[in-house]
């Protein structure tokens, strides 16, 4: 992968987000196909997303990156998984992995960003592997699923947990991946494109200053924020992730209401000759999907605004509120494969062949739909019971006493 020039990166500042999403669209939309067929994203779409910042658009300004408002990268986001699904997807994790690396030691961010600010990253959060303490560092061991983007990335963000005071809490390790070994197991319904293989790692050494506690993340308490200081990373982690997340999902629902829209007009019933572009209930049900998917992006978007807004205030949003945003962000894929669901009938069988993008699309809508982030019934019990003022479970929430216990812990740390 080619490197852009410094001048190159900063040249782009002065042309938003969304407009360079939809100026390497045609590039996305050329290899959407051979993305599907070969469980990869091609290199040449990669390296387009690179070119253009769009990888960097969450990355600290100080390490060349834009410090992008994060309603403005899911715009983006959306815009290019209208090309393709997948790529959407790979860009959509290259970019919050960038937000998160900020949480970290500078001493991280250096090796990362310091002689080259294109750096790539990919992750597998899930617990698949073992980290256990020695002296300076951790040993990892272990498979890791489902690392997306993982072939056209040089480091890997891995979880396993850690015990820390009496309790095993989770932990983010930040590994080269040349240290370990891809694993080519990544054959699936749909996203395929994503190219989410494993990573294997035997007896890696990873220093301390790579890893990170996720509940001091949580906390908002992380080393790389005594510089990284700006209010895009002081937008609750919950928040970021879960909106984030949804967006290749909306942009396939746009997708695949665009082009059953575009194939509609062609269609003409074979036993009775009807247009049925003409046809009432398939033009009410158009417009129902195509309203329902305006309104879950609006509602993504005014969340995030709302969580940028009190950022910048030196403020986060109260545990119900952030809960409910959770939840709202959760209904994004829901809503995006109800466009599917709704509209693949009217096609008959035509729809069910590979080579129609239809068909592509909706699968890749079902696997969105199964991210964790998009668990609507976790996320509502979430939100429910603390509405109620029950005890809850939730993946992006702290107690009061486990924020306060994170915060002293990152003061023991990191000073």
């Amino acid at each position: 992968m080619t490197t852009p020039t410094g001048a190159t990166v900063r040249a782009h500042h002065r042309t938003s987000l969304v407009d360079r999403a939809r100026e390497i669209a045609p590039v996305v939309a050329k290899y959407a196909a051979d993305n599907d067929a070969h469980r990869v994203v091609a290199a040449e779409a990669v390296q387009a997303m690179v070119d253009c910042g769009l990888t960097r658009a969450l990355q600290p300004a100080r390490y060349g990156g834009e410090e992008a408002h994060p309603a403005e990268f899911v715009e983006a986001v959306i815009e290019v998984a209208k090309s393709c699904t997948s790529t959407g997807w790979v860009l959509m994790l290259l970019g919050v992995h960038n937000w998160e690396v900020s949480h970290m030691t500078e001493q991280l961010q250096d090796e990362l960003f310091g002689d080259d600010p294109t750096t790539l990253l990919s992750s597998s959060y899930a617990p698949h592997g073992t980290a256990t303490p020695v002296e300076g560092g951790y040993i990892l061991n272990g498979s890791w699923k489902s690392s997306s983007g993982v072939t056209h990335a040089s480091w890997v963000i891995l979880g396993a947990g850690v015990e820390v005071d009496g309790k095993p809490l989770m932990h983010n390790f930040v590994v080269p991946l040349a240290e370990g070994r891809i694993i080519d197991d990544w054959f699936v319904l749909g996203m395929r494109g994503t190219g989410s293989r494993s990573v294997e790692l035997d007896q890696v050494f990873v220093p301390a200053h790579r890893a990170l506690d996720r509940q001091i993340l949580l906390a908002q308490a992380g080393p790389g924020l005594k510089k990284n200081d700006g209010p895009l990373y002081r937008v609750p982690q919950g928040y970021l992730y879960n909106l984030v997340a949804g967006a290749p999902a909306l942009g396939a629902g746009w997708a695949f209401y665009e082009e059953y829209v575009d194939q509609l007009k062609k269609f003409t019933r074979r036993f009775d000759n009807a247009k049925l572009s003409e046809d009432r209930v398939e033009l009410l049900r158009t417009n129902d999907v195509r309203v329902r998917l305006d309104d879950q992006q609006k509602v993504a978007l005014r969340i995030l605004d709302e969580g940028y807004r009190l950022a910048e205030l030196g403020q986060v949003p109260g545990d119900l509120e952030a809960a409910r945003g959770i939840y709202d962000a959760a209904r994004t894929a829901e809503a995006a494969l109800y466009v599917a669901q709704q509209l693949m009938p009217t096609m008959s069988a035509r729809v069910v062949h590979e080579l129609n993008p239809l068909s592509r699309l909706y699968r890749d809508l079902i696997v969105a739909r199964q991210h964790f982030t998009q668990n609507t019934d976790f996320a509502a019990a979430t939100a429910a019971n603390l509405e109620m003022g029950n005890p809850a479970a939730a993946t992006f929430l702290l107690s009061d006493a486990e924020r306060t216990a994170a915060v002293d812990r990152s003061k023991r740390l990191y000073g």
